[in-house]
């Protein structure tokens, strides 16, 4: 099986999905298999970056943060 050129890519993929369906669904009702659903990858690729659903969670939070406070310095606000 070829290696994947931009796992970076894949990593976004996956918390983008991941992201959405906590904010939809709620963490607790939240699945792997829903976020491997929706990124349309194999349960492999996304194993491959996440072993939990804690990890995706605790990513997908960290990246969420990271844009947001992105956006609030770029507007001149202190907060989201």
């Amino acid at each position: 099986m070829p290696r994947n050129k931009y796992p970076e890519q894949t990593v976004e993929k996956i918390l983008d999905a991941a992201a959405l369906l906590f904010t939809q669904k709620g963490y607790q009702n939240t699945t792997l298999q829903d976020i491997i659903d929706a990124t349309k990858l194999s349960k492999g690729a996304v194993y491959h970056h996440f072993r939990s659903k804690e990890r995706s969670h605790s990513a997908s939070v960290t990246v969420w943060a990271t844009r947001c406070g992105s956006r609030c310095a770029i507007s001149g606000t202190t907060r989201p």
